[in-house]
């Protein structure tokens, strides 16, 4: 979350995206604990030593910066991880649009040869790209796993986003293996209000069908009776990557093999990134250290109101106290906060940031090698002449054309709830705070429509199905958008994604299964699997 660091009151008066939303909660707790500390040590005067309890107070100063300390650390590692991930992508796609490139240029080249060349890079660009939305997918998987044993519905949602935006970029077979690979299961148990889907995650075990237990949200029934075992999309990504990029190995349009040991070099990159990402997110701060942590926190501010002598009066029996509370449990709070730096946090990386600026670089990249590469070299070639250096050397493409980007791909549009989600952790603190208030102002006026219709409904004995529920934040958000122009717009809003331009069936069902998963009210969810049926989307019977 970006905040303004011109003015002093720039981030001392930020409200949501910053720590206060979490900290005056038990604040206000403990002040009315030391409230009551100070009347109950007048009445009775009593009184704790201070024997070691400034002894106490050292040590649990040093625990809890030195455990903020390490999740800084934490943070810086995991951005640069981050960003060697998508420098060796963009490396990657660089590399092949100008090699292939390379060859049309300096060579006459059948059309055969030229599509082929076109086909690898569009093969590349796009599974670059779904490496990239493929490891967002999969640190949210491993932070699924980390939170229990039952995921929420919300959660389980933004992980198909992921999941679909992924399969947009690949082929049908493609598709459906990386859906048995997800571990995204769904099981039917009974509750309180009855009969209810459960969700859950589990990758990298293996398991069986005579296991029994949850089944694979996506799945056909041809393969439920091999079973279904989740693993990282993203090293299988990688490899069907480093196949795309095995085509072109000394073919006359391609590049010559030595060349692949500089793929292979980016592509290790690119692993290593993903692994201690992926290590990172799974493995936290030892449980002793930060339970060590936890409880001489706890015991310095309780016992500390009641070792202060009442003569001091309120400033030094309630308002030090509280003031000394408020820091170092804002030490601890801030510590939770960058202990996972690739979680949903406002305060964590926002790797979809990350993934939009790479998926316009790749397009940008690629144009520059087919369709702006005809005026490139006509440009190349004026500067030679003016320098007397001319050489014919251009070669022309047929009539209609080098293809362009837009050939293969198309800017989709993200689901409001992505577009929410992503604005909560790359947009400006101080547009947050404004469109939270809208969405604030708008959800009581919601309310209150609400309340009028569901009385005169009473008034009228009506018993009309209650309207489709819409989110206040989903409300606001274009509302807001649509009032803002120019200078105001929030020009880090990521709204769109890259897509395969394709009518296949596959990519047709997974555009219906983002407007059905889109327009769910998870009030009333039963089962995403049945949305997904029902949309044609999650099984081939």
């Amino acid at each position: 979350l970006r905040f303004s660091t011109a003015s002093w009151f720039g981030a001392l008066v930020v409200f949501r995206g910053g720590v206060l939303p979490r900290l005056l909660g038990p604040t206000a707790c403990y002040v009315a604990y030391v409230c009551a500390m100070y009347l109950f040590c007048s009445e009775t005067k009593f009184s704790l030593s201070t024997d070691g309890l400034k002894f106490i107070a050292a040590a649990t100063t040093f625990m809890l910066v030195f455990r903020l300390n390490q999740c800084y650390s934490r943070l810086t590692h995991a951005t640069q991880m981050l960003v060697d991930a998508i420098r060796s992508l963009r490396g990657i796609v660089g590399m092949t649009c100008c090699a292939l490139g390379y060859g049309e240029r300096n060579q006459e080249l059948s059309e055969a040869e030229r599509r082929a060349a076109t086909m690898t890079k569009v093969h590349v660009c796009r599974l670059a790209v779904a490496f990239a939305v493929s490891l967002k997918f999969h640190l949210r998987v491993a932070e699924m796993m980390n939170q229990g044993s039952s995921v929420d519905e919300s959660v389980m949602r933004l992980a198909l986003y992921d999941l679909l935006r992924v399969k947009r970029l690949l082929t049908r077979s493609e598709a459906k293996l990386v859906e048995s690979y997800s571990g995204l299961y769904e099981a039917q148990e009974d509750g309180f209000y009855g009969r209810r889907a459960r969700y859950t995650v589990d990758i990298h075990r293996l398991r069986l069908a005579d296991d029994g237990g949850a089944e694979l949200l996506f799945h056909s029934k041809s393969q439920q009776a091999e079973g279904g075992t989740g693993c990282a999309v993203p090293p299988f990504i990688i490899q069907l990557l480093r196949h795309a990029l095995l085509q072109p190995l000394g073919q006359s349009w391609g590049y010559p093999e030595r060349a692949m040991n500089v793929y292979e070099t980016l592509i290790g990159h690119a692993t290593q990134s993903f692994q201690e990402m992926n290590q990172m997110v799974l493995f936290s701060l030892p449980l002793p250290y930060v339970q060590l942590c936890k409880v001489l926190l706890t015991v310095f501010i309780m016992a500390y109101p009641l070792s202060i002598d009442i003569h001091h009066g309120v400033w030094g029996n309630v308002v030090v106290p509280s003031v000394l509370a408020f820091a170092m449990l804002g030490f601890e709070i801030v510590a939770d906060f960058m202990e996972n730096p690739l979680g949903d946090d406002s305060s964590d990386i926002s790797i979809y940031e990350s993934i939009h600026e790479f998926e316009v670089e790749a397009q940008a990249i690629f144009n520059s090698s087919l369709i702006h590469r005809p005026g490139l070299s006509a440009s190349e070639q004026e500067l030679a002449e003016e320098f007397g250096l001319k050489t014919d050397c251009l070669r022309e493409w047929a009539d209609d054309g080098p293809p362009d980007f837009n050939d293969f791909f198309e800017w989709s549009p993200l689901p409001s709830q992505l577009v929410n989600y992503i604005r909560h952790q790359s947009t400006d603190a101080a547009a947050l705070n404004t469109w939270a208030s809208l969405c604030s102002l708008a959800g009581c006026c919601c309310c209150a429509r609400r309340r009028r219709s569901g009385v005169s409904q009473a008034r009228v004995g009506g018993d009309a199905e209650e309207e489709d529920s819409v989110t206040y934040t989903e409300l606001t958000l274009s509302e807001f958008d649509h009032d803002r122009s120019g200078s105001d717009a929030d020009r880090f809003a990521v709204r769109r994604c890259l897509a395969l331009r394709s009518s296949l069936p596959h990519m047709e069902a997974a555009k219906r299964q983002l407007l059905a998963l889109e327009g769910q009210d998870l009030r009333r969810l039963a089962s995403f699997q049945d949305v997904l049926t029902k949309a044609g989307l999650a099984r081939d019977e």
